[in-house]
């Protein structure tokens, strides 16, 4: 076996595509998965979760953002460079922002 060809089975592992070949048999010159949208193999994969989730009793209690942003929040993370929240912190000078923590023994 090609060692590229090891490469690109470690990329796909964990994959939503294959789990979306796998869980219906299809290869992946198969013109049903080709045809297929990310978003179509994504609302299958999030189908699939809900129903297991739902047999387990378990739906009921899980809480989700559907207004969250993850694209959003990435570009203003990029946005803010290298910084690191507790840089605001140190750069402050402002002792009353941390709390001494003293272990008495």
């Amino acid at each position: 076996m090609e060692p590229s060809a090891k490469r690109q089975g470690r990329e796909m592992a964990g994959s939503i595509t294959l789990w979306y070949r796998r869980r219906f048999n299809l290869t992946p010159n198969d013109p049903r998965f080709l045809n297929l949208t990310p978003l179509e193999i994504l609302t299958e994969y999030h189908a699939h979760l809900y129903d297991d989730l739902y047999s387990q009793g378990k739906l009921d209690g899980l809480a989700e953002d559907d207004d969250f942003d993850l694209d959003g929040e990435l570009h203003s993370i990029n946005e803010d460079g290298d910084r690191d929240a507790s840089d605001e912190y140190i750069e402050s000078g402002d002792d009353e922002q941390w709390e001494d923590i003293i272990h008495e023994s």
